[in-house]
C-alpha cells in the first residue's frame, strides 16, 4: 500500500472540486488614480447641479436693480373725462365728506352752475390740466399743476392756490385704480390745503370715476 499516495489524495481532494484562492470571490479593490477620478467626477456633478439651481432661481427671482419704468405712469397719460353728476348730488357728496354747506356756498359763488358738472383731467409728461363743463357749455381750464407717482402713490400739486393753511403748496396724494378705460381715485389725502382748494381738489379727484377720451 502506497501510504504517502493516499495521504496526498486526501489533502488534494476529488480533482473535480474547484481549487479555492483565498480573496477570490472578494470585491476587486479600485486603483488609487480610478478612486480619485471617480472623486473629481462626483464633485463636478454636484458643482454644475448647483450652478443648475441657482440658474434657474435666478430666471424665477424678480430683479433686483434700477426700478422698472412705470406701467401706471404710462397708462395715465392721455385725457381722462368724468361721468356727469347734478348740482344736487354735487352738494350732498361734499356735506357727506364733511364739508360746511357754508363753504360749498361760496365755492359756488365763483365756480357756479345750475345743473349738471363733467370734469376733464389731461395728463402730459408730469403735468395735467384740469377742466370742467358746467351746464353742457362746453370744456374749461380750471387750474393745471404737476403730478408724480412714486411707488403707486399719485402726488399732485397746483401751479396757483389760493392761501393755504399752514403755509406752503396745496398737495394731494392719491391711490390710482386703472381698470381697462376706467380711472378712479382712492385713498385721496390733501395736505395745507383751505377750504376752497380742498373742496376743489375733492371735486376734481374725489367724487366721481373717469374715462377715457376715445383716441387717446
Amino acid at each position: 500500500m502506497d501510504l504517502e499516495r493516499i495521504e496526498r489524495a486526501l489533502r488534494d481532494g476529488p480533482p473535480d472540486e474547484p481549487l479555492y484562492v483565498p480573496g477570490s470571490f472578494a470585491r476587486p479593490h479600485m486603483s488609487a488614480w480610478l478612486f480619485a477620478f471617480a472623486g473629481v467626477a462626483v464633485t463636478a456633478a454636484i458643482v454644475i447641479g448647483i450652478a443648475i439651481g441657482v440658474g434657474f432661481d435666478a430666471m424665477r427671482a424678480p430683479r433686483v436693480g434700477a426700478p422698472l419704468p412705470s406701467a401706471v405712469m404710462a397708462d395715465l397719460e392721455g385725457t381722462w373725462v368724468s361721468d356727469v353728476i347734478s348740482l344736487d348730488q354735487w352738494v350732498d357728496e361734499l356735506v357727506e365728506r364733511g364739508f360746511d354747506p357754508n363753504d360749498i356756498g361760496n365755492f359756488l359763488s365763483h365756480d357756479p352752475f345750475e345743473r349738471t358738472a363733467r370734469y376733464q383731467l389731461a395728463f402730459d409728461l408730469g403735468q395735467v390740466t384740469i377742466s370742467a363743463d358746467y351746464d353742457e357749455t362746453g370744456m374749461q381750464v380750471l387750474s393745471l399743476g404737476e403730478y408724480t407717482l412714486r411707488d403707486g402713490v399719485f402726488s399732485y400739486v397746483e401751479a396757483s392756490d389760493a392761501p393755504s393753511v399752514i403755509g406752503g403748496p396745496c398737495t394731494l396724494d392719491a391711490t390710482v385704480n386703472l381698470d381697462g378705460s376706467r380711472l378712479v381715485w382712492e385713498n385721496v389725502e390733501l395736505h395745507g390745503c383751505g377750504v376752497d382748494p380742498s373742496i376743489a381738489h375733492t371735486v376734481f379727484f374725489d367724487l366721481l370715476p373717469y374715462t377715457r377720451l376715445t383716441g387717446d
